[in-house]
């Protein structure tokens, strides 16, 4: 036994170790096989989970959706806020589908710009580092889907303010409306980023209530003074 110790720390003693493995052909050959195939998945930089959407276009898919799921609640909330101020504050239709609209065009106008610098800038630090064309994000396709939710999001204020409520029922009906469709954005947010439905529901709801009762008491307040 004293004699097999030298002999078995040059062959390098561990189970684990190569020189362990000439004993055992199967197991030598499995690792080798192994040992070559880490060294070149590593060489060619593709550590990458096999059930990960790493695809061409999953990246720009994803930017535009995202882009427009925040769209789509910011133009109803944004327009919202505007509509339910000057309903608070006045009767009149005119001012109430003025302000709906101007904060409309205006809103949808300065997100998509601001979601094109945005995007862009993340495009250059892909650029920077040297991802492949495909996997890199489009500015263009974010700055549409926010344009266009934006749009979506707001007009549900803005239609329902075009119906001849009487001046007590205008506030409640834009309320509802926006309620119900912060729902459906909330919903869909949480589905898109793969979060809980309903933590996401509620506080889609409960931020854009919020911000309808601020506007609701600014208005109200300056039209008393008024």
């Amino acid at each position: 036994m004293a004699r097999m110790l030298p002999i078995r720390a040059r062959l390098g003693g561990g189970r684990g170790s190569p020189a362990a493995q000439v004993h055992h052909p199967a197991r030598s050959a499995a690792y080798s096989a192994s040992v070559n195939d880490s060294d070149n998945v590593r060489d060619s930089g593709s550590w990458k989970h096999p059930h990960e959407p790493h695809g061409g276009g999953f990246a720009s898919r994803l930017n535009w959706l995202r882009a427009g799921v925040l769209g789509a609640n910011d133009g109803i909330v944004s327009t919202a806020g505007l509509v339910v101020g000057v309903a608070s504050a006045t009767a009149a239709t005119t001012p109430i589908l003025t302000a709906g609209v101007a904060g409309l065009v205006a809103g949808a106008l300065s997100m998509a710009a601001g979601e094109y610098v945005s995007v862009s800038s993340q495009r250059d630090a892909e650029r920077a580092a040297a991802l492949p064309p495909e996997q890199q994000v489009n500015p263009w396709h974010a700055a549409y889907a926010s344009l266009g939710a934006f749009v979506a999001g707001g007009l549900v204020p803005v239609l329902v303010a075009l119906v001849p409520w009487s001046h007590a029922a205008v506030v409640p009906a834009i309320a509802a409306s926006v309620v119900v469709a912060l729902v459906v954005t909330g919903a869909v947010s949480a589905r898109v980023s793969g979060a809980d439905v309903r933590r996401a529901v509620v506080r889609n709801v409960t931020g854009g209530s919020v911000a309808m009762a601020v506007t609701y008491g600014i208005g109200s307040l300056v039209g008393l003074a008024v």
